[in-house]
């Protein structure tokens, strides 16, 4: 039997259009870290897949579980062949989910060429599975990235306005209140979850300070996963352009993730937000904005 690698996952929370597809390129950069784009086959198949077991690696259950991975929504921009991945839970004789979801992530790693490194995953709808996850994984970190919801909105705003043909473009939301209502909730359920686990299991950093400063930031991350520092993280627009590690289907509503981090989008909402709107975000969301020591 070959052993699964030890390392623990890395899991990146975060709201949409908080920018923790930036946060992941950046990371997935590292040469020991590997962090494919989003699919979220991972909540989705769990209901079916709970009970995997090791009979179920050399029975017809094996090729199903490839059938419904490879139908799963964006899991073909992974290019990963489900050969390769079949033979990844082969060897490692997996014999329960956890180990059959770390198999497809791993065989991702060894096909991009970086085989035995720690893996990833950035998924914005894991912000509703943090239990399952923590329940799966027992030993995950988790990077937790909070924004301020007035550039949150502006963004969404940005959204709406955008033309895409991409059929994977997330819909828009332009109703401040239902952004407000669905940004406190999901920060909330951060902040508890947060408390809740061991010290050195997530560490929370905001959008603001990465971008203004983002070699400390990365500095401070690399050293809560306890991984060395690389100049690499700084080539992820360039390995992004040579590599693809954003899909080409997801790239025209995310052109930022071919260039370097700037603080151009902290405070937009100053020129983009309607008074209206503002007060309406503000009324909606002030605990949470004081919880994550936002000035309201």
């Amino acid at each position: 039997m070959v052993a699964l690698p030890t390392h623990n996952p890395v899991f990146l929370i975060g709201f949409p259009r908080y920018g923790t597809t930036m946060l992941r390129l950046h990371l997935a950069a590292h040469p020991d870290l590997s962090i494919p784009p989003e699919c979220s086959f991972l909540s989705w198949l769990h209901d079916d897949y709970a009970d995997w077991s090791a009979a179920d690696v050399e029975g017809p259950r094996l090729d199903l579980f490839l059938r419904d991975l490879s139908s799963s929504r964006k899991f073909h921009t992974w290019k990963l062949p489900s050969d390769v991945v079949k033979r990844k839970i082969k060897e490692a004789e997996a014999a329960s989910y956890a180990s059959l979801v770390s198999c497809v992530y791993e065989a991702f790693a060894e096909n991009r060429g970086k085989a035995q490194t720690r893996w990833g995953d950035k998924n914005n709808v894991h912000i509703q599975h943090l239990d399952l996850i923590g329940s799966l994984f027992p030993a995950a970190q988790y990077v937790i990235l909070v924004r301020d919801v007035r550039d949150v909105f502006a963004s969404f705003q940005d959204l709406a306005n955008l033309e895409s043909q991409s059929p994977y473009r997330p819909a828009p939301l332009t109703d401040p209140r239902e952004v407000a209502t669905l940004w406190r909730q999901a920060n909330l359920r951060c902040v508890t979850f947060l408390e809740e686990l061991q010290l050195g299991r997530a560490m929370l950093i905001k959008y603001e300070e990465l971008a203004s400063n983002p070699v400390s930031a990365f500095a401070e991350i690399l050293a809560f996963l306890e991984m060395p520092w690389t100049d690499a993280i700084f080539e992820a627009p360039e390995i992004n352009r040579r590599s693809g590690l954003e899909p080409p289907e997801t790239l025209d509503w995310k052109p930022l993730t071919l260039e370097p981090i700037t603080t151009s989008r902290i405070g937009r909402w100053r020129e983009s937000v309607s008074p209206v709107d503002l007060e309406l975000l503000l009324t909606e969301s002030a605990d949470a904005m004081s919880a994550l020591g936002y000035r309201v």
